[in-house]
């Protein structure tokens, strides 16, 4: 099935900066990878026009409480909002891609005109190689190839249930041996996501944001799956502080979906800890 799918429009909103924060907490802890694949590539530079969703993302965010707080001395935080000054932000292969560490970043897309784009970028990153092809086919034939794999797929529609979704969670119950893997998700939408994200195999790390739905099962927010062997490497009381200072510059909540209790959802209280 084709999918069009533009992410131009959502570029620098809060579901793609939590995305990328916990994508370079995660690459952290896993002491630099070298050999990398992102599964969904898209476009990877963005211009954050009037009218977009940043607006209710980087645009949100308040620079006095950022002038007080520490995030402007944070590596990555810095040069993304320094990047905001000019309106531009990257897509996530972009910045895996600026990684003194990423020897090999493999860039999967479906769409040639992307594909031929990341192709063009070769005199400014020489060490991307993109793969024009279905995502998570390749995967399944590939992924001993790498020590990290990033998945961030459109979660299109199909017979009432998003696809995407169904290879996702494939994915994670399939492959024991594979590398730590890390996959974005959405926590609305005309599937019901949240209901889905209760039965898949795997932990995720999720923001939650206010919300005027009535039902408070039905939280508005986005999460990143990850694998049980990355699970357990990030759990760290420094990372969930870490993690959970972000949450609150963007205005939202910390949540940890767990998969050994999956219709619970634990909240992290002030101290870090499960609440």
């Amino acid at each position: 099935m084709t999918i069009h799918y533009r992410h131009h429009r959502y570029a620098g909103n809060k579901g793609d900066l939590w995305k990328h924060f916990i994508l370079h907490e995660v690459i952290g802890l896993l002491n630099q990878p070298a050999r990398i694949l992102d599964c969904h590539g898209g476009a990877g530079y963005y211009s954050l026009a009037p009218g977009q969703e940043w607006k209710r993302g980087l645009g949100e965010i308040s620079v006095s409480h950022l002038a007080s707080s520490h995030w402007l001395h944070d590596e990555w935080f810095s040069g993304v909002w320094q990047r905001f000054q000019e309106r531009i932000y990257w897509g996530s292969w972009v910045q895996l891609a600026h990684l003194q560490s990423t020897r090999q970043l493999t860039v999967c897309d479906h769409n040639p005109d992307v594909v031929a784009a990341i192709d063009s970028s070769h005199g400014t990153h020489n060490n991307v190689t993109p793969v024009q092809t279905d995502s998570f086919a390749w995967l399944h034939q590939h992924y001993r190839e790498f020590d990290f794999i990033f998945m961030d797929p459109a979660y299109s529609l199909k017979d009432g249930l998003g696809d995407d979704w169904l290879k996702l969670s494939s994915w994670f119950q399939s492959t024991s041996d594979s590398p730590p893997s890390l996959a974005w998700y959405p926590l609305y939408g005309p599937n019901k996501p949240n209901d889905i994200c209760d039965r898949f195999p795997v932990s995720g790390i999720e923001i939650h944001w206010p919300t005027t739905r009535k039902s408070a099962f039905v939280p508005k927010g986005c999460g990143l799956f990850l694998s049980t062997e990355l699970l357990s490497t990030a759990l760290s009381p420094e990372g969930k502080r870490r993690w959970q200072d972000f949450a609150k510059l963007l205005g939202g909540a910390l949540v940890m979906r767990s998969k050994t209790n999956l219709t619970k959802r634990h909240h992290f209280g002030d101290s870090g800890t499960f609440a």
